[in-house]
């Protein structure tokens, strides 16, 4: 027997997007991802954080160090399947 069961994630994410500079965006892409945009890096942020990848108390996320200092602060909800 098998069944399909979704679970839904909500990542309410704050940011300085003036921190996402020109300068940081060409380094990122040359050592990570080719992001170009802020919104693929909300994006990813907020799946490293459901992923389990960062928590509220490492605060850390390989590429922006502590997310922190860019002033990202986050709320993670996990909607239960039929909300």
């Amino acid at each position: 027997m098998q069944k399909t069961i979704h679970i839904t994630h909500q990542v309410v994410l704050t940011y300085d997007k003036a921190k996402f500079t020109k300068e940081f965006m060409a380094n990122f892409q040359a050592h990570f991802y080719p992001f170009t945009t802020v919104d693929q890096h909300l994006n990813h942020i907020a799946y490293s954080i459901v992923r389990g990848t960062v928590a509220h108390s490492s605060d850390f996320l390989e590429g922006y160090g502590k997310l922190s200092s860019w002033g990202i602060t986050w709320d993670l909800v996990t909607l239960e399947p039929g909300e």
